[in-house]
């Protein structure tokens, strides 16, 4: 996002850690930023989804991708230092370059913007995540956590999975293993997170009929 604002001071609202004239001060600021009401949003997603257990996620399940898609467009700068995308299979490069977000809502519409990725009841299916960042960026936070009835494989019932990765300049990918445990369906969001910048981005996750 391009507002300075102090999102440690949006993260502290979301979790209803400020009050009084703190907490009036940070709403009248979002009030009027747009920005910063996105990433309010994604704070406030992550607060009431985020399970308290976390853990450390399989050895290999992220992979660093040391080159760019040669086919991937130009793109103009962005004030961000890093970008977020989702795609699977072949298709993962094309749809790198829309998959952009800022936020996060309670109820989704079903527009074109809006990413989904279609899960099985009968097998994991695996969803690619790509991150783009113009630098290396050391410890960054990766977090995921999950709605609805939907699960990584392997972990069962578990929300949330949190770790640091060290991410190289250019494209990094991570793939999960994703399975559906219901008809419902459910969504994804993934928070990246360094000193430099911070990105939230969702999934719609839709199982397959």
């Amino acid at each position: 996002m391009s507002c300075e604002f102090d999102k440690d001071r949006l993260r502290a609202l979301a979790h209803g850690s400020i009050a009084g004239e703190e907490r009036e001060s940070v709403l009248a600021h979002v009030d009027r930023c747009e920005d910063c009401r996105a990433a309010l949003r994604g704070a406030e997603a992550l607060a009431e989804l985020a399970a308290r257990d976390t853990g450390t996620p399989p050895a290999g399940l992220f992979e660093a991708v040391v080159e760019k898609a040669v086919s991937q467009p130009a793109r103009a700068p962005r004030d961000n230092r890093f970008w977020m995308g989702a795609g699977f299979g072949a298709i993962a490069a094309s749809l790198l370059a829309v998959a952009l977000f800022f936020g996060w809502t309670d109820n989704f519409e079903p527009t074109a913007s809006v990413p989904e990725f279609v899960v099985s009841l009968e097998e994991p299916r695996q969803m690619n995540l790509a991150f783009e960042t113009d630098r290396v960026l050391d410890g960054a936070t990766i977090t995921i956590v999950l709605s609805g009835s939907v699960e990584i494989d392997g972990y069962g019932a578990r929300r949330e999975l949190s770790w640091t990765e060290d991410l190289a300049a250019g494209v990094n990918r991570l793939s999960l293993p994703v399975i559906a445990n219901g008809f419902e369906g459910g969504q994804m969001v993934v928070r990246l997170e360094h000193p430099q910048s911070e990105q939230v981005f969702v999934v719609r996750l839709q199982v397959e009929s």
